[in-house]
């Protein structure tokens, strides 16, 4: 998981959890339970680095925490291509002659 900053990635916030989601996640983190990529980074934007300051930044939805889904590459245009390809190598291959010997 991840922590962006809203206006870091726009293209993201489909795949981000709602601040009432994320608050467990980033709790969790504070308490060293969990490793979450870009605490740091909303820590550095702190004037006051208070863990209550951090769960404010995320109530707020100033942060935003990725789903892993938003990391996930979609497969999905390419697995017509792909289909298609094997059909027309089957198809090939069954019009391949014959050799005779």
């Amino acid at each position: 998981m991840k922590l962006i900053h809203r206006n870091d990635l726009p293209q993201y916030r489909p795949f981000s959890y709602s601040a009432r989601e994320a608050l467990p996640w980033v709790e969790q983190a504070l308490e060293g339970l969990q490793d979450i990529e870009g605490l740091q980074g909303l820590r550095d934007t702190l004037l006051l680095n208070f863990d209550g300051e951090v769960l404010d930044a995320v109530k707020s939805g100033e942060w935003l925490l990725l789903k892993p889904q938003a990391h996930a590459f979609d497969w999905a245009p390419f697995e017509k291509a792909a289909a298609e390809a094997r059909a027309r190598q089957a198809f090939m291959k069954s019009i391949e002659p014959v050799k005779v010997r």
